[in-house]
């Protein structure tokens, strides 16, 4: 059915579905977790070793998790902490430490406060 316009919550692009983020005054597109845990297990040959391939991926699941929410992240973060250390890759992940409310302000800082995503 063709409507005029459609509700944020009801959009989905590329596996990603606008979602209000509150901390931030936007909506995201936030990656499906399907997606997420999938690129969790993407390696590609390159210089990088499996290792630092896999903590790489871990780094940018947990980007990806930020636009879910602070309790889908830290939830999600504590899950990867642990697998991240029981891989003895825990220390070439550079996201494990980086709390939800630390994530908040680096994209204000990156995109301001008052960010319009219509410009």
């Amino acid at each position: 059915e063709l409507v005029p316009y459609m509700d944020f919550d009801d959009f989905e692009f590329l596996k990603r579905k606008s979602c209000y983020h509150p901390r931030l005054g936007v909506h995201v597109g936030a990656l499906s977790e399907s997606s997420i845990f999938k690129s969790l297990h993407c390696i590609l040959e390159g210089d990088l070793t499996p290792q630092e391939a896999a903590a790489e991926n871990i780094d940018s699941a947990l980007r990806e998790w930020f636009n879910h929410g602070e309790a889908k992240y830290e939830s999600r973060r504590l899950e990867m902490r642990e697998i991240a250390k029981r891989n003895g890759i825990a220390h070439i992940c550079s996201a494990l430490d980086v709390n939800y409310g630390e994530r908040v302000a680096e994209w204000h800082e990156k995109y301001g406060s008052d960010a319009d995503l219509t410009r």
